[in-house]
């Protein structure tokens, strides 16, 4: 039985493909707008929720889980180690699906940060932030930048807790943009400009999560553009693409 902790699109298209290869495969995945997505693609054994430790190790047992595919989001750290962990622990096959980085060119506008606590020698009063960080890390970001005297405008997902978490936070209608992505260079243009943005957050999470057209659009807008940099994780077995994995397992693994 294969196990995929499926955190991005990639990690749906992952559990596709094993499907169609007729292999046993449960997928995991936080939200339940994420398991709707799942179940319509047609995938029918799908655990919703966060996994602790204790709970992963458990269905790694009650499953007889034979390979673990990582395919989180870049970013999500912890559970990668949750996941190496357990592995390690029942001798599962622990295999990471890194989609790639995105473009970054060598631009004055564009500069890394290695963790949310320094973007705060970018801030100054009165400035427009924007932010595509998504919702994890907001009420840090929020007190950074109000700390500052500057304004945050974010853009996250469309559900009620997202937004109500927003409203906790002190956040006006006027910030939220809550719609989902990726988006095309023209839209995130067109955002960016009507918002009057000053400074832009983000995430290298790779064409496919839509960073480059981010930048891209930025850079038109000679907008500076803050890159919290990929955490730096070892990983035992990294591929980049489904595909790969799909290869792999066909060679190495006896169902």
């Amino acid at each position: 039985m294969i196990l995929v902790l499926a955190g991005t699109v990639d990690g749906r298209k992952m559990s596709g493909l094993i499907r169609k290869r007729g292999w046993p495969v449960i997928t995991s995945v936080v939200s339940e707008y994420g398991a709707q997505l799942l179940y319509a693609d047609g995938l029918e054994h799908v655990k919703t929720g966060a996994l602790t430790m204790e709970q992963l190790l458990q269905v790694l047992k009650d499953h007889k889980i034979d390979i673990l595919i990582d395919a989180t989001h870049p970013y999500a750290q912890s559970i990668s180690a949750t996941a190496m962990e357990a592995a390690v622990a029942l001798s599962v096959e622990y295999i990471r699906l890194e989609r790639g980085g995105g473009w970054i060119p060598s631009d004055n506008l564009v500069h890394n940060v290695g963790c949310l606590e320094e973007i705060k020698e970018y801030l100054s009063p009165d400035q427009k932030v924007f932010s595509t960080l998504g919702s994890k890390n907001l009420a840090t970001l929020a007190f950074l930048v109000r700390e500052a005297g500057a304004e945050l405008i974010v853009r996250v997902l469309p559900r009620s807790e997202v937004i109500k978490q927003c409203e906790m936070l002190g956040l006006s209608p006027e910030q939220i943009i809550a719609i989902k992505g990726p988006f095309s260079r023209e839209m995130n243009r067109c955002l960016f400009s009507d918002y009057q943005a000053d400074l832009l957050l983000t995430k290298d999470s790779g064409s496919e999560g839509g960073f480059e057209a981010k930048l891209t659009a930025a850079l038109e807008l000679n907008i500076p553009v803050l890159i919290w940099s990929r955490p730096s994780v070892e990983y035992p077995l990294v591929f980049n693409s489904p595909e790969e994995i799909i290869e792999h397992i066909a060679i190495h693994w006896k169902p």
